[in-house]
């Protein structure tokens, strides 16, 4: 039987970094980067607290306080250019947003005619009028982006979208 998976993983990254990345998620210690960005093509210095990898779709990404911006930040790990053990200027403050769990209520999009709609819910949602998801916060838009979830059922219509966010809890 032949099978094939179209998901791909573009995220090429150096062994050593993720090394010295893994090490900071696993010592809670942190690490300066020098980040590449639309904003900073040619990259900036950055002093992270790496919390957590992500596997986003297509590439893999760290979740971290930034002690830049103060704020906890997704960083791509293709785009540190290095990444070296640093001394933590501030502690790392508890992130909300990757604690809190939010339930996902998802729906057929309601553009759909009733055919279309029963065809969604018998494929997606075993014949149910919808499904919940369950997922941190912080990874909210990750998942509507992977699931081609319509947030705006008025300017995201199908085909292109074949589900909606009815709620989030």
């Amino acid at each position: 039987i032949q099978m094939e998976d179209v998901r791909q993983d573009f995220t090429q990254v150096d062994p050593q970094k993720f090394r010295t990345l893994h090490s900071a998620v696993s010592t809670k210690s942190a690490i300066q980067i020098i980040y590449r960005s639309m904003t900073h093509p040619d990259g900036i210095t950055r002093v992270i607290h790496p919390l957590a990898f992500v596997f986003a779709g297509r590439r893999w990404h760290v979740r971290a306080f930034d002690e830049m911006s103060g704020e906890h930040r997704d960083f791509n790990l293709a785009r540190i250019k290095q990444a070296d053990n640093a001394p933590k200027s501030v502690p790392t403050p508890i992130d909300s947003d990757w604690d809190d769990l939010v339930h996902l209520q998802l729906r057929p999009h309601p553009k759909l005619n009733p055919s279309q709609e029963q065809l969604i819910r018998d494929e997606l949602f075993n014949g149910a009028a919808g499904r919940q998801v369950t997922t941190r916060r912080a990874l909210i838009t990750y998942i509507l982006r992977e699931l081609e979830v319509a947030e705006n059922p008025d300017t995201q219509q199908p085909p292109d979208y074949q589900l909606y966010l009815y709620r989030a809890e």
